[in-house]
C-alpha cells in the first residue's frame, strides 16, 4: 500500500475485508450504528474535501507541466471568547491547542478575577497562535465593531465541546459554502 493509502485505512476512512462475513459485520455496523456511520462518514467527507477535490487536482496538474498555481486561500479565523476563571482559561487553552486548523487568533475578554499572571500562562500555553487579551468585556464588542482582519469569527463558549477539527470542518465550510453563518449544533 502506498503511504497515503495506509494512513486512510489506520483512520477509518476504507475498510478491507478478507472474507464475505467481515464484509457483512462492516455493512451491518454502518447501517445499524449511527454514531459510527456518522463518525465513518464525517472522516471521509473531510479527507475529500481536504485532498480531492477540482482545485487539488488542477493544482497537481499545474505542477506537473511546470505552471505556478497559487492554490486555495485558507481563510483566517478569529476566535472570540470570554473568561471569567482560572479554569475556564484552562479549558480555552486546550480546545485551542487541540485544533488542527492553525489560520486563526484569538481575543479574549478577561474576568476581573485572573491575574495577570494567569493571563500571560494562558498566552504563553498557545506559543504559535495571537493572543489579544482585553481586559474588559465592553473593550470586545468595540474592538469586533471597528472591524477585524480574520475573514470569520469564532465565538467560543469555554464550557462548550469543539473537537479537534472543528475549525477545519469550519474552514472547509466556508470554502464549500456561501453562507454567511456557520455554526455548532448544541442540544
Amino acid at each position: 500500500l502506498e503511504h497515503e493509502e495506509f494512513t486512510d485505512l489506520l483512520w477509518g476512512i476504507v475498510h478491507l475485508a478478507d472474507t464475505e462475513a467481515e464484509t457483512l459485520a462492516h455493512l451491518e455496523r454502518l447501517l445499524h450504528d449511527e454514531h459510527y456511520w456518522a463518525e465513518a462518514s464525517l472522516k471521509g467527507l473531510r479527507k475529500v474535501l481536504l485532498h480531492h477535490t477540482y482545485a487539488e487536482r488542477l493544482a497537481g496538474i499545474c505542477q506537473q507541466v511546470g505552471l505556478p498555481f497559487p492554490g486555495q486561500r485558507q481563510p483566517e479565523i478569529g476566535a472570540v471568547a470570554r473568561i471569567k476563571t482560572a479554569e475556564e482559561a484552562q479549558r480555552l487553552a486546550s480546545t485551542l491547542a487541540r485544533q488542527t486548523y492553525r489560520h486563526f487568533s484569538v481575543t479574549v475578554a478577561a474576568g476581573k478575577t485572573l491575574t495577570a499572571r494567569k493571563l500571560e500562562a494562558f498566552r504563553a500555553s498557545l506559543p504559535d497562535i495571537h493572543v489579544r487579551l482585553l481586559p474588559r468585556d465592553a473593550e470586545v464588542w468595540d474592538t469586533l465593531a471597528k472591524g477585524t482582519n480574520e475573514d470569520f469569527l469564532w465565538l467560543v463558549n469555554p464550557d462548550d465541546y469543539y473537537g479537534e477539527n472543528f475549525l477545519q470542518d469550519a474552514a472547509l465550510a466556508s470554502t464549500y459554502s456561501d453562507a454567511e453563518i456557520i455554526g455548532k449544533r448544541t442540544r
